[in-house]
Order: structure tokens, then C-alpha cells, then sequence
């Protein structure tokens, strides 16, 4: 993932770009997810995030930061509706987990300057975790119809933990502290079998 727009609530600043002072973000995520099927219909799964990220500003070029490790590893269980498979060719499944704080919320790197070395905390989107033990739930459900599979799934992470305690080395009083925030996503979609290919499917979401 590559991150280079800036936004001030819903105005981007696209003279970042221009002035060349735009900070870039490129991240790697790997999620490493394991799954153990209690019975037919409830799941018990285990997820484990693995992070390489840089971030480099235009405004500092020679201060390149850098993370990389385990994220807040995810524990959580999956129960359907229906007990698969489902005849009907619809199904609906519901999720809740916990999420640990397993990755490191303060992360540093250490430059050489003119004065001598100066270590400095890396920016937070680019931490390895956020230091708050949260509760996670999801929805999963999908829909056949004919050859087409319709799909749809959410998860929200609710992290009741408002900040934690790590200095982010930012000017403003309100930015002081780095925050523990809740998190969401959605996604839908179709699938649909590829041609001439048995087993093999596509999908766009």
C-alpha cells in the first residue's frame, strides 16, 4: 500500500505535492490467519499481522523512518446461521474476537545530524500497534444466484482505550499523545466461477 495525499478533512492539499513537502507511506501487510472448524457451523480463528512500512517526508528527505514486525495479533470465533452447507445457497455468519496488544505503539528510529545522533518516534501510522486491548465483531454473508455469487462482510473494532501514553513529538497539545481508535471496515462484491477453469473462481470487490 502506498500513501501520498494529504487531506484536511475533506480538502486535499494538493499543493503538497508541488511543494514537494508530501509524506510518503509504503506499507506491507501481511496477515498470516489460521482457522480450526469446532463444528460445521462455528470457526475459532487466529490472526497475526507481519508489518514493513517506511515513511519519508519531503520536508526532511534525510529522515527516512522504518518499522517492521508483528502488529496486535486478533483471537476470535465465527458462528453460521445455517449450518453449512446451505441448501438454499445464502448464508450469514457472525463473528466477535479479542485484539491483544502484541505490537510495539513506539517504534524509534535514530538518525545522525550535525550534533550528533537524535532518535525520534516514528509517526503513528506506521506503528506496529496501538498499545489497547479491543473487541472485535464481523459479518460475513453471501447470496447464489444462478452462476453469480454476491458477497458482503464488515468488521469494527471497538478499542475502549482512548490514548496510550506514547509522545508523538508534535507541536499541538491535541496531538501530543498518540490515540487508540476504534477502526472499520466493508466489503461487497461478486464472484463468479472462471471459464473453462474447474475449481477455479473470480471476483470484484
Amino acid at each position: 500500500m502506498r500513501s501520498a495525499r494529504h487531506f484536511v478533512g475533506t480538502v486535499e492539499q494538493k499543493e503538497r505535492q508541488e511543494q514537494a513537502t508530501a509524506v510518503v507511506n509504503k506499507v506491507h501487510l501481511f496477515d498470516v490467519a489460521v482457522g480450526y472448524a469446532l463444528t460445521p457451523r462455528v470457526t475459532l480463528t487466529a490472526s497475526v499481522p507481519i508489518m514493513f512500512a517506511k515513511r519519508k517526508s519531503g520536508r526532511t528527505p534525510d529522515r527516512v523512518f522504518h518499522s517492521s514486525g508483528i502488529g496486535d495479533i486478533s483471537l476470535g470465533a465465527r458462528m453460521w446461521l445455517i449450518r453449512p452447507p446451505s441448501e438454499s445457497r445464502q448464508n450469514v455468519a457472525f463473528g466477535v474476537g479479542l485484539k491483544l496488544p502484541t505490537g510495539k505503539p513506539d517504534v524509534t528510529n535514530t538518525f545522525m545530524t550535525a550534533t550528533g545522533p537524535v532518535t525520534s518516534v516514528a509517526d503513528q501510522s506506521i506503528q506496529l500497534g496501538d498499545r489497547g486491548v479491543g473487541l472485535v465483531f464481523d459479518m460475513h454473508a453471501y447470496k447464489a444466484v444462478k452462476f453469480i455469487t454476491f458477497f458482503a462482510g464488515g468488521t469494527y473494532l471497538v478499542n475502549p482505550r482512548n490514548t496510550n501514553g506514547v509522545q508523538t513529538g508534535r507541536g499541538r497539545p491535541s496531538e501530543a499523545i498518540m490515540s487508540v481508535a476504534d477502526q472499520y471496515a466493508a466489503r461487497i462484491g461478486v464472484a463468479v466461477p472462471a471459464p473453462k477453469i474447474r475449481g477455479l473462481s473470480m471476483s470484484f470487490a
